[in-house]
């Protein structure tokens, strides 16, 4: 990215910071750190049930962590849950509320006209739960520099209280993260692996407890728990001819 590794990185710069500049290719400014240091922390689910970390602890449960990290890494790309399409999605919601509301027309009625038939809106909706209990800490976070009153973090705010209101639909974690990386300069295209970056820590986690462990239980699963879907074994030529 145009850094001197050992004259201007060395001793200088943070893994947060290296993360930062390898996904975006700028190095951030120390606010900036502190805000990624926050979904970092804020983010941090300790429960291997959740599934993506459930696959990478059942991987290296034979005995192999970098498996288990694949696997779960891999596990993230999908649409029900991770950052890898949430992120993406819900900051181009956040940036089309933005644009729709940018020249002075009434809020309410713009953000009406936008979303009234969407059924789906990325970054609301909390199952299993009242609330996101990630929400309240992540604020706590930026309110110590000032950053909740940065742009997209405010106008994620109104449009909560908007949805709020018309839908009794709450927001999840995805909508404060989007705008937090929305106002540190992370575009839609980047928020998916940045999310997965500053996500890692939960699957070493688990990868290399599971490595250690090496559970009986998750080595055996019983066949009828599992179920392949794809395509059948190939046959190489040789195989074929005989």
């Amino acid at each position: 990215m145009g850094r001197r590794v050992f004259a201007e990185l060395t001793g200088e710069t943070s893994m947060t910071s290296l993360l930062f500049l390898g996904i975006t290719g700028r190095l951030p400014e120390e606010d900036e750190v502190g805000v990624l240091d926050a979904i970092a922390s804020t983010w941090t689910v300790a429960d291997p049930r959740v599934w993506p970390l459930k696959v990478a602890r059942l991987l290296a449960s034979h005995g192999n962590a970098l498996s288990g990290l694949g696997g779960g890494f891999l596990a993230l790309s999908c649409r029900f849950i991770g950052p890898w399409r949430n992120l993406p999605a819900t900051s181009r919601l956040l940036v089309e509320v933005n644009e729709a509301t940018a020249h002075g027309e009434d809020f309410n009625e713009a953000v009406h006209a936008l979303l009234a038939a969407r059924r789906y809106l990325p970054g609301f909706g909390v199952p299993f739960r009242a609330e996101d209990e990630r929400l309240a800490p992540l604020r706590r976070c930026l309110e110590r520099t000032g950053r909740q009153a940065h742009h997209y973090f405010s106008l994620s705010e109104r449009l909560a209280s908007w949805v709020m209101e018309r839908r009794q639909l709450g927001p999840n974690a995805a909508l404060s993260v989007a705008a937090a990386l929305l106002d540190v300069g992370v575009g839609a295209a980047s928020q998916g692996a940045m999310g997965a970056a500053l996500m890692v820590h939960m699957f070493f986690a688990n990868a290399c407890e599971g490595a250690e462990q090496r559970a009986e239980v998750l080595k055996r699963l019983p066949k009828e728990t599992v179920r392949y879907i794809g395509k059948a074994p190939r046959l190489s030529p040789r195989a074929q001819s005989t």
